[in-house]
């Protein structure tokens, strides 16, 4: 009996520690099947709403920009930048030229 009631003492604990922890989806297009409040189109605006415990997944395309992470994460509340599951993803700080002369 006390390892069922330490077994559902741990489970409260985990619900409680990914409760509030948010997805956020970063893509260059519109996500149809992503609320639009959970959608960035640049990375940096998600790391901008970023809070520990919270996950950014980016989905395909090339982003040309500088991100700079202001929050911290902890070892048990990691913020994590992953990849979309089969997406391509380039992270890239090099400027596009577009008129060359």
């Amino acid at each position: 009996m006390v390892i069922g009631r330490s077994f559902c003492h741990c489970g409260l604990f985990l619900v409680a520690w990914t409760a509030g922890a948010s997805t956020w989806h970063v893509s260059p297009q519109p996500l149809s099947s992503v609320p639009a409040d959970q959608q960035f189109r640049t990375i940096q605006a998600a790391a901008n709403a970023v809070s520990p415990g919270d996950t950014v997944l980016i989905h395909s395309g090339v982003y040309r920009e500088t991100v700079v992470v202001k929050k911290n994460g902890t070892q048990q509340q990691p913020i994590r930048f992953e990849a979309a599951p089969a997406s391509n993803v380039i992270v890239t700080g090099l400027d596009r030229i577009t008129d060359w002369h």
